[in-house]
C-alpha cells in the first residue's frame, strides 16, 4: 500500500514540475525578448543590445553548477525554490532599471535571472529521479516538453504587458519583465506549496545497477566514464550547433530583404521542433535507449545544417524546413543525453555532476551566441552553417568509438 501512496505522490510532483517549469519558461522568455530592445532603447547602440541576454546565458551556466551543489546540501526542493525566487528579483530589478533607463542596473538584473532560470533546467533531472531508469526518458522529456507553453505563451504576452507598462507610464519594454515577475511568481509558488514532499526523499535508488554503497565516487572518476562522455558530448555539441545556426538566421533573412513576420515564422518552425515531440522522442528513448537516438540526433543536425548552408537566399521554405530540423535534432540530443546522464551516475553525486553538465552546455551556448555574429559578419551564413556540421562529426567520431559500449539503459 505504501508503494501505491508513494507512486501517486510521484506522479504529482511529476505534474508540478510539469506546470512549474511551464510558468517559468514563459517567464524568461518574455522577459529574455525583450532584454535587447529594452537595452537599444536605453543605451542608443545596438553593439551594447546583446550584452544583458549572453549575460543572462553565461548567468545560466553558473547556477546550474551552484544550485547542483545545493541539491546535494539541501535536496532538491530547495535549490528549485532558492533559484526561482532569485529569478523573480532578477526580473524585479530589470523592470525597475527600464523604468529608470540604468543599462547598468538591467545587465545586473538579468544576470541574476539568468542565475535563477538555471532551477528551470535542473527540473528535468528532479523528474527523472522520480522514475525507474527503464522510464526516465519519458519522465525527463515531459519537463522538456514543458517549454513550449513559455515558447508560445511567453511573446504572446508581451503586447497587453506592454501596454500596461505604457499606461503606468513606462518604456512599454518593462511589460515583458513585468510578465516574467507574474509567471516566474507562479512557479515559486507551486515549488514552495505544491512540491512537497521534497522530491529527494522519494527518487527512485538504483540499488540494482550501482548497488548499495553510500560512498560517493569523485567527480573526475565520474566524468572519466564513457556514457557521462557521450552523454555530455551530445549536449554541449546539440547546443552549440543549435544556437549558432539559430542566432545567425533572422539576420541572414533580413539581410536579404524579407520582414520580421517571415522570420517570426521561421523561428517558430524552429521552436516547434525543439520542444513539441519531446514527450515521443522520450518514450522512444526508453525504447531503444539512449545511444541509438544521440546518432539519430547527430544525422538530423548534420542534415539540417547542410540545407541551410546549400539553401539560396530565395529558397525561404528550405531554410525553414532546416531550422525546424536543427530543433529537432537538439531536441532529440537533449533528450537522450540528459537521459543517459541520469542513469549512468549514484544518486549520491549524480545532481553535482548534472549541474556540471548544464554549466558546460550553457557556456558552449553563451560561446556560440557571441561566436555567431562574428562568423556572419566574416565568412558568412553558409560557411557558420557548415561548421555546424562539422563540429557534429565530432560526435560522430565518439560515437563510432564507442558503437560496441554497453550503456545502462533500458532497452
Amino acid at each position: 500500500m505504501q508503494t501505491t501512496v508513494d507512486d501517486r505522490t510521484r506522479t504529482r510532483l511529476r505534474w508540478v514540475l510539469f506546470a512549474a517549469v511551464g510558468s517559468m519558461t514563459t517567464g524568461y522568455i518574455a522577459s529574455i525578448t525583450v532584454a535587447t530592445l529594452a537595452a537599444r532603447a536605453i543605451t542608443g547602440s545596438e553593439l551594447l543590445a546583446g550584452v544583458p541576454g549572453s549575460l543572462a546565458v553565461i548567468s545560466t551556466a553558473v547556477g546550474t553548477s551552484t544550485l547542483g551543489r545545493v541539491v546535494v546540501a539541501s535536496g532538491r526542493r530547495r535549490s528549485l525554490v532558492l533559484g526561482t525566487a532569485t529569478a523573480v528579483v532578477g526580473a524585479g530589478l530589470s523592470a525597475y532599471a527600464v523604468f529608470l533607463g540604468q543599462f547598468l542596473v538591467l545587465i545586473l538584473g538579468m544576470s541574476i535571472l539568468g542565475f535563477g532560470n538555471a532551477a528551470s533546467h535542473l527540473s528535468r533531472y528532479t523528474a527523472a529521479d522520480l522514475i525507474g531508469a527503464e522510464r526516465r526518458g519519458r519522465a525527463l522529456s515531459l519537463v522538456v516538453w514543458a517549454g513550449t507553453i513559455g515558447a508560445v505563451v511567453g511573446p504572446r504576452l508581451l503586447g497587453p504587458a506592454g501596454r500596461m507598462a505604457a499606461d503606468m507610464g513606462a518604456s512599454e519594454y518593462a511589460g515583458g519583465y513585468l510578465a516574467g515577475i507574474v509567471a516566474m511568481s507562479l512557479a515559486l509558488a507551486l515549488f514552495l506549496l505544491a512540491l512537497r514532499p521534497d522530491p529527494s526523499t522519494l527518487a527512485v535508488v538504483d540499488d540494482d545497477v550501482f548497488g548499495q554503497s553510500g560512498s560517493a565516487p569523485p567527480a573526475m572518476d565520474v566524468f572519466a566514464r564513457r556514457p557521462v562522455q557521450l552523454a555530455l558530448a551530445a549536449m554541449v555539441i546539440g547546443q552549440l550547433v543549435m544556437v549558432l545556426i539559430m542566432t545567425a538566421t533572422p539576420i541572414h533573412v533580413e539581410n536579404n530583404g524579407f520582414d520580421l513576420a517571415l522570420v517570426g515564422s521561421i523561428i517558430s518552425a524552429h521552436t516547434l521542433g525543439m520542444f513539441a515531440f519531446a514527450p515521443l522522442v522520450g518514450r522512444i528513448v526508453d525504447r531503444i535507449g539512449a545511444v541509438p537516438m544521440i546518432g539519430a540526433s547527430a544525422v538530423v543536425l548534420i542534415a539540417s545544417a547542410l540545407l541551410a548552408a546549400t539553401a539560396p537566399p530565395s529558397a525561404t521554405t528550405a531554410l525553414t524546413v532546416a531550422l525546424f530540423l536543427l530543433g529537432i535534432g537538439w531536441n532529440l540530443g537533449f533528450v537522450a543525453g540528459s537521459t543517459l546522464l541520469s542513469v549512468s551516475i549514484e544518486p549520491s553525486i549524480r545532481p553535482l555532476i548534472q549541474g556540471r553538465v548544464d554549466s558546460m552546455v550553457w557556456g558552449s551556448s553563451a560561446l556560440a551566441s557571441a561566436g555567431s555574429g562574428v562568423l556572419l559578419a566574416g565568412p558568412g551564413y553558409p560557411f557558420l552553417s557548415y561548421l555546424g556540421a562539422g563540429l557534429t562529426l565530432g560526435l560522430v567520431a565518439m560515437l563510432a568509438r564507442n558503437r560496441l559500449l554497453a550503456v545502462p539503459v533500458a532497452t
